[in-house]
């Protein structure tokens, strides 16, 4: 039976019970039809589960290339920035006057620039480790199910 079909039996089924008799037959065939129910039931599991890995794995990596990118972006613009300014610091700071104190801020700014810059490769490392560790321990669940079965009504 397709996906259609069983979708319009179901839509055309009376939710009630068949005759004693048919219930009785269920039991009695319920260890022959359990064993394949649960290979059909594995099986469709084990076909989600690669699609699912397939899915994350995809996500993993691209949130591994997408945080190194970011930082790198980060990195580019530090080091641009930094060449911009710190050759000409004495100049500038002729040019502009600034106070001792003024001067003594933008070294400490060009040196938390300088410092940050250093610190972007093991950040790299760090942030693209921990999303690999969030993607590391997956677990698998086979969620309940329920069988449903359709009698038709000359038999029930």
């Amino acid at each position: 039976m397709k996906v259609g079909e069983v979708d319009q039996a179901l839509q055309a089924a009376e939710p009630q019970l068949p005759a004693q008799n048919v219930l009785d037959a269920f039991a009695t065939h319920w260890e022959s039809i359990i064993g394949p129910l649960r290979s059909a039931l594995d099986t469709r599991m084990d076909e989600k589960l690669d699609a699912i890995r397939n899915q994350l794995e995809q996500r993993k990596d691209t949130e591994i290339q997408d945080i190194q990118a970011i930082l790198t972006e980060l990195e580019k613009s530090i080091r641009k920035e930094l060449h911009e300014i710190a050759p000409d610091f004495q100049q500038l700071r002729l040019l502009l006057d600034f106070s001792d104190e003024e001067g003594e801020q933008f070294q400490r700014d060009v040196n938390a620039l300088r410092a940050r810059l250093e610190r972007i490769p093991e950040e790299i490392d760090q942030e693209q480790e921990a999303i690999r560790a969030r993607y590391s321990d997956l677990k698998e669940r086979l969620f309940p199910v329920a069988v449903t079965f359709l009698v038709p009504e000359r038999l029930g």
